[in-house]
């Protein structure tokens, strides 16, 4: 499978500046298959994978909110409104502008790393004056996709483009790709019953009781406040303890990924992923030509489902 990268490229126009505020074409901001730049890339890498995580998750976030276009006059103001929301790009609500080096510091914001204005000739050392970058410039990794990580910052070798890696290469081990699947903002839906909603990440946070969960969640909770099997949830952040992930959803924290065999969990759902992705009822703009299509058939004369929040 190809690596996604995702940026801001260009406005309605085809032009740096100009257009109106949002993403008119569902492409200024978006998502593509990795491409080597006519000027080569360098690669900022992430030495937290928690930070890269983070990064790749804006960067999707962003590359599916139509509220968010380009333009290089006013690429700051999508800063200005994402601070409001902790940087969560998925909830951006109004039409805002960013050009491609804008966005990767607004996805650095969101991942907790204090970096300060930079474009693409300045990137690759305000990246690593932070302390939380290693900057590759080898062939190996800068010249093919094989062995780029998700959450890697790819840079122009002089003044020109940055994007995000939104995938593992073919030569990273599975193991890490494990870790990569859950995005903040996307639904999911629960694929075994009986799933324990806990107060944090992790199986030493007490269960939360029927009462204690939503008015929404409690409708497809059994009594014990044990998720039903096929609820959809909404991802409000992601945590690695250990081998496994946590997904945190408006009534709490629920296990997305097992490595281990747990005390109420079917053995042979064990060491698989237990929450599966849906991409047809995302909000906000499907990443290409394709999920723009499977979602306009799929939503044609179907009722929304309800989410647990």
């Amino acid at each position: 499978m190809a690596v996604r990268i995702g940026s801001a490229r260009i406005n309605e126009k085809g032009t740096t500046t100009g257009g109106k505020a949002g993403d008119q074409t569902g492409g200024e901001v978006s998502i593509q298959n990795y491409y080597l730049h006519r000027k080569g890339w360098y690669v900022a890498r992430p030495k937290d994978p928690t930070v890269a995580e983070k990064i790749a998750q804006a960067m999707e976030a962003a590359c599916c909110n139509n509220y968010i276009g380009y333009c290089q006059a006013h690429r700051d103001s999508l800063r200005k409104i994402a601070v409001k929301y902790n940087y969560n790009l998925s909830k951006v609500n109004v039409d805002v502008e960013v050009d491609c080096s804008a966005l990767v510091r607004v996805c650095c914001l969101y991942a907790g790393i204090q970096v300060g204005d930079f474009n693409t000739a300045s990137e690759l050392e305000t990246l690593r004056k932070t302390g939380a970058f290693e900057v590759l410039k080898d062939d190996k990794r800068c010249k093919e996709s094989t062995y780029l990580k998700r959450g890697d910052i790819l840079v122009t070798r002089t003044k020109g483009h940055t994007v995000v890696a939104l995938d593992n290469g073919s030569g990273v081990t599975s193991a890490s790709k494990s870790t990569r699947a859950y995005v903040v903002g996307q639904v999911y839906t629960t694929q075994v019953d009986d799933l324990s909603v806990r107060t944090g990440p992790g199986t030493n946070n007490p269960e939360k009781s029927y009462a204690e969960l939503s008015s929404n969640a409690q409708q497809h909770a059994h009594d014990n406040g044990r998720l039903k099997k096929g609820t959809r949830v909404t991802c409000k952040d992601v945590r690695k303890v250990g081998s496994d992930i946590w997904i945190k959803i408006p009534s709490g924290w629920i296990a997305a990924y097992y490595g281990r065999i747990v005390e109420n969990i079917p053995p042979l759902l064990s060491v698989k992923i237990l929450l599966h992705y849906n991409k047809r009822w995302l909000h906000g703009k499907a990443c290409d030509k394709t999920e723009r299509a499977e979602r306009r058939e799929g939503l044609r004369g179907r009722r929304p489902y309800s989410f647990c929040s």
